[in-house]
């Protein structure tokens, strides 16, 4: 089986400004035949309001000297809501699945042979 057999939804997450890697990300997945499309994340200066509260929240976990907090930098959050809103999409459409990678995911050679063994291995619930 293919990688696209197990997961027919593949998304790969990219800012809109991230031209160069689109390109090179687009290489690797052809050289390893999965289909794919790209979901653009909005560009930072539309979740502004919200990536001045991280920032003041980070201030806050130096000052306070807190560990281990969630969503620390803009580009996390920006991060988290191209995941959300990739999941949601799948929900909106009845997927059964979707697979995400990142732009400057690295994709071996063998990555198709090594997924199938992975996904072989999975269950139907």
């Amino acid at each position: 089986m293919t990688f696209n057999d197990y997961f027919p939804n593949v998304q790969v997450l990219s800012a809109t400004s991230s031209h160069g890697r689109r390109e090179k990300m687009t290489e690797r997945l052809n050289q390893v035949n999965i289909k794919f499309d790209y979901w653009l994340s909005a560009p930072l200066p539309i979740y502004s309001h919200l990536i001045n509260a991280v920032r003041v929240f980070h201030q806050l976990r130096q000052d306070m000297q807190l560990r281990n907090s969630i969503l620390t930098f803009p580009f996390e959050l920006s991060a988290t809501l191209s995941h959300l809103s990739v999941i949601k999409m799948a929900k909106d459409n009845n997927w059964d699945n979707v697979f995400i990678f990142e732009d400057d995911t690295m994709v071996l050679k063998d990555f198709n042979e090594k997924a199938n063994m992975i996904c072989s291995g999975l269950v139907t619930w």
